[in-house]
């Protein structure tokens, strides 16, 4: 089978670099561990995720591992030295499409979110250019659908407003 899919780099990768766009050959059901042998002999990469999964787990063909899949090389850092000193920072993480690998850490506040003139923005066009509004407060951070025209999904559901309390 063919399959065509993107490879980005993200923060913790140490190998900045643009995306790249790839097509790979493999038989139908090659499990995702043998596709990442070999884009680290090629391209050095690390440990791979596509849609927030280990790609080692993932055979070929099967979603998220599907042409048009976004391969983001390197983990997510659990804590930083810069960040709270009684944790880590609250973080927003881009893990699919044109922007995976984007880490934006977060403060106390309202934040817009969009594709361009936004206070936080995702270069992605199935983004509306205002898609929603981010509020971040002490205890709890609010997602709003600001009238996007492909809505906003917060575990792949839909949704208009959505409130997660923080957790220590």
């Amino acid at each position: 089978m063919t399959l065509h899919c993107t490879l980005v780099r993200g923060p913790s990768s140490g190998s900045p670099a643009p995306p790249l766009e790839l097509t790979i050959e493999a038989p139908p059901g090659t499990l995702g561990d043998a596709l990442q042998e070999a884009l680290s002999a090629q391209f050095g990469t690390g440990p791979l995720t596509v849609n927030g999964v280990a790609l080692p787990s993932v055979p070929l063909g099967v979603n998220p591992l599907t042409n048009g899949a976004v391969l983001v090389d390197g983990e997510v850092p659990l804590h930083t030295s810069h960040g709270d000193p009684g944790g880590s920072p609250l973080m927003l993480l881009v893990h699919s499409g044109p922007a995976a690998g984007m880490i934006v850490p977060l403060q106390r506040g309202t934040f817009r979110i969009g594709r361009s003139g936004t206070e936080i923005v995702i270069a992605d066009p199935a983004m509306s250019r205002e898609h929603a509004r981010l509020e971040v407060s002490q205890t709890a951070v609010g997602l709003v659908d600001l009238g996007s025209v492909n809505g906003t999904l917060v575990d792949g559901r839909k949704i208009n407003t959505q409130l997660c309390p923080r957790t220590p």
